[in-house]
């Protein structure tokens, strides 16, 4: 059970850390801004 629970909990940060990146593309600026509001 925990394995699969790391591993999709590790999928979703990908998922996550990828439409972040699609996001600040789209945006052009906000490259650093969201990322350091969240972290």
């Amino acid at each position: 059970m925990e394995l699969s629970v790391s591993h999709n909990l590790s999928i979703a940060f990908k998922v996550q850390f990828f439409c972040r990146k699609l996001k600040s593309n789209l945006g052009g600026q906000g490259h650093l801004f969201p990322m350091k509001k969240e972290a």
